[in-house]
């Protein structure tokens, strides 16, 4: 398995096939994506994902698009042997319609075949929620978020939790949603190695345009301890990718991002609702910011 994993940054999580026993040749297995609806502008939506093939029997890797009822193979690789993550970038260009995608693993000969997946995302496209969406929980998955690396930082990661932190006196013990340590949340651990004004960030899943200009998110943040810092929330168009996500530019090029919302210092073991305005003509997607 990869020896860096996680976001490709050090600490967190990947898919990855097991090669080992009771594995043999040619076992296969696939991770279906969910129907995403037709990209809004084709031409520039890309599919992008990082992926990792170290071992001297590694298998196969492939990527399949079904849409329109017709079936594709846009990316595949054979007997790679790499101990380090690979990007690779999959053109949406040609896609009208809706469509689905499908990750393929397939065991090579022996146990040294080990395939992993990571950081799956669109750019230039597919907002594949409208703006009204149902309560993201996260007590099930992660539901599309990911973590952004952030130049100047060490590795300080969200992380998707439940049931109180590591560290004590401070964070939630139990979620919002549920209110009880059965429900998940994600935070940012600023225990151990995290120094003062590090910073890390938790990035959506692609939105689509509002309909209306009255588009707003709202969400739930819980601030506790006597050292907090501060939560920051952008929202930005679907186009800004890549360093903008990791300077945090300003979408002219001039300057840095003003936050959509701000707060910082002891709030108490209490979760507070934050409403943000969505004022969008494009699709976009909503990054939020722990220092």
């Amino acid at each position: 398995t990869p020896n860096s994993p996680a976001s490709r940054f050090g600490a967190g999580n990947y898919l990855y096939i097991e090669t080992s026993s009771p594995r043999s040749a040619g076992d296969t297995a696939i991770f279906r994506s969910p129907a995403f609806n037709a990209p809004d502008t084709a031409k520039s939506c890309r599919f992008n994902f990082w992926y990792h093939s170290y071992g001297a029997t590694a298998g196969s890797l492939s990527v399949t698009m079904v849409a329109g009822g017709k079936s594709t193979t846009p990316f595949s690789i054979q007997n790679v042997n790499s101990n380090k993550w690979i990007f690779s970038s999959i053109s949406l260009a040609s896609v009208s319609t809706a469509f689905q995608l499908s990750f393929t693993g397939t065991a090579g000969t022996s146990f040294t075949g080990d395939i992993a997946i990571d950081q799956l995302y669109f750019t230039g496209c597919c907002a594949v929620q409208p703006c009204a969406v149902r309560p993201i929980t996260f007590d099930h998955s992660v539901q599309g978020f990911y973590n952004s690396p952030v130049t100047g930082s060490s590795i300080v990661q969200w992380q998707r939790d439940n049931a109180g932190t590591s560290s004590g006196s401070t964070g939630p013990t139990t979620d919002h949603t549920l209110g009880n340590s059965t429900g998940f949340y994600w935070y940012f651990e600023v225990s151990g190695s995290a120094t003062t004004g590090q910073k890390s960030r938790l990035i959506s899943p692609v939105y689509k345009k509002p309909r209306t200009t009255t588009c707003s998110a709202t969400f739930w943040y819980h601030m506790l301890g006597a050292t907090i810092g501060t939560l920051n929330s952008y929202v930005v168009p679907s186009t800004y990718t890549g360093l903008n996500v990791v300077t945090l530019k300003a979408v002219s090029g001039t300057g840095n991002l003003v936050p959509a919302s701000t707060q910082s210092g002891n709030k108490g073991n209490t979760w507070f609702q934050q409403k943000i305005s969505i004022k969008m003509t494009t699709e976009f997607f909503i990054i939020f910011e722990g220092v």
